[in-house]
């Protein structure tokens, strides 16, 4: 993981996008350094705490198939959260149009 920190400052990102997108691959490959990415479809969530040298980041992974994202709403309400991170695959034209039908709901 990152820097250790005395700080307590502690924020929560949300990230989601579509399924296949690259949200697990990107926390765990480029943050977390857990070498934990999975090759399959995140059923449910995942959750990190990573230490900055600013403070901690709470990242929820949140799953992004069709089940999953009529329940992101429910994650937006028990959470404050200090940022989005919205993946699209934007190598697929089929996934561009997907993300756009399912924002605009």
């Amino acid at each position: 993981m990152g820097a250790k920190t005395s700080s307590n400052i502690q924020k929560q990102v949300l990230m989601v996008g579509l399924s296949g997108s690259g949200k697990t691959h990107f926390l765990y490959e480029t943050y977390a350094f857990t070498g934990n990415s999975k090759d399959r479809e995140t059923r449910g969530f995942n959750y990190e705490l990573l230490d900055t040298e600013k403070g901690k980041i709470g990242v929820w992974d949140i799953g992004g198939n069709e089940i999953m994202r009529e329940h992101w709403c429910y994650f937006y309400q028990n959470v404050e959260f200090s940022g989005v991170i919205f993946m699209v695959d934007a190598s697929s034209e089929e996934s561009l149009k997907n993300m756009s039908e399912s924002t605009s709901h």
